[in-house]
């Protein structure tokens, strides 16, 4: 197991124990600071499963969980202006700010990562091992189809991302069977 994936079951348990600590805790005098450190400790806690669901992504994650990733972060915001009272709440307050210059700097990581492809995986010798598959935004496309038409349309749908349809030639004899 490698640094990374070692290291998210820890910062989900210390997630957890931020969560249990505010719902423990944090004086609560009224309904409004009750209701502050529930949504805080939800967030913190749902905050903890993200990152154990990031566990064999390598930092490559889905939309789908930096969303749930933002969304926590959004409801930690909340549960802190709901915890002081929205009275208190400026658009110019440290924590806002704080808040909004995370998502930016989180924004910015989610279309490097999209912009960014990891290299693909090549093969050693090319004489004993398959030709590798072109892979993109879910789909496979094979060289198994016989015009260069064909194989041009299918590197455009796939995306101009993809390394193997730029440098590749395809030959009708280079088969790959989708995984």
């Amino acid at each position: 197991m490698d640094w990374y994936n070692a290291f998210n079951p820890i910062e989900a348990a210390l997630w957890a124990v931020v969560a249990i600590t505010i719902a423990v805790r944090v004086p609560c005098a009224n309904w409004q600071q009750r209701s502050g450190a529930l949504i805080g400790s939800t967030a913190f806690v749902a905050f903890g499963g993200s990152d154990l669901l990031e566990i064999g992504r390598a930092g490559a994650l889905p939309l789908w969980l930096w969303g749930l990733k933002i969304g926590c972060g959004c409801a930690i915001l909340t549960a802190r202006f709901t915890w002081l009272g929205w009275n208190q709440f400026r658009w110019r307050s440290r924590e806002f700010l704080f808040g909004l210059a995370c998502l930016i700097a989180v924004i910015f990581v989610i279309v490097v990562q999209r912009l960014i492809e990891p290299p693909a995986s090549t093969a050693s010798h090319r004489s004993t091992q398959a030709p590798q598959a072109i892979r993109g935004r879910g789909h496979v496309i094979t060289a198994a189809s016989a015009s260069a038409n064909s194989r041009t349309e299918a590197c455009r749908r796939v995306g101009s991302l993809s390394r193997a349809c730029s440098t590749t030639v395809f030959r009708p004899s280079d088969v790959v069977a989708p995984t």
